[in-house]
């Protein structure tokens, strides 16, 4: 989606997101489910997102995601007010999303996952085709916010990093 994706790394959000709703990562239940319309709610949200996007329109980003944890980018730590300057320099042609899906940490934390599909530059160098990506949403004085969001770019065998 974005260049630099607001995202924090999901093995640190997913503690820290625990000990906030009163959860920790040893009592959280596997399994734990929503129901079909929060399941729908929440991907709605992140189809919401991505036309937010496309339309270089910040307010869904700022109406629904957590402020004040910093995003992860190829260059480093990143505040939502950067990412949301970087949005600015993207030109989406197209988007589509496909096969998503909502898995439960936590009866307040969701994970959605999905693959999606782009045409799109971002500062003049155009963005993987395709990706797998997830979100991670918490449900904060009871309304649902994103916390971390993550990208893959899809393709062929994954090569080990380098040591």
């Amino acid at each position: 989606m974005l260049k630099v994706v607001w995202t924090l790394l999901l093995l640190l959000a997913l503690p820290a997101l625990g000990q906030q709703s009163g959860v920790n990562a040893q009592t959280a239940t596997p399994g734990a489910q929503g129901n079909q319309a929060t399941d729908q709610q929440l991907i709605q949200k992140e189809k919401n997102f991505w036309e937010a996007w496309k339309n270089k329109n910040s307010t869904p980003f700022e109406q629904d995601t957590a402020t004040e944890v910093p995003g992860v980018s190829r260059e480093g730590l990143v505040t939502t007010q950067q990412m949301l300057q970087d949005m600015k320099n993207c030109e989406v042609a197209s988007y589509s999303i496909e096969e998503p899906r909502v898995d439960w940490a936590s009866s307040d934390v969701a994970v959605v996952t999905y693959k999606a599909n782009q045409d799109a530059t971002c500062n003049g160098k155009k963005v993987p085709p395709t990706v797998w990506a997830q979100s991670v949403w918490t449900k904060k004085n009871g309304k649902w916010i994103a916390v971390s969001h993550q990208e893959v770019p899809a393709g062929g065998p994954s090569t080990p990093n380098p040591q």
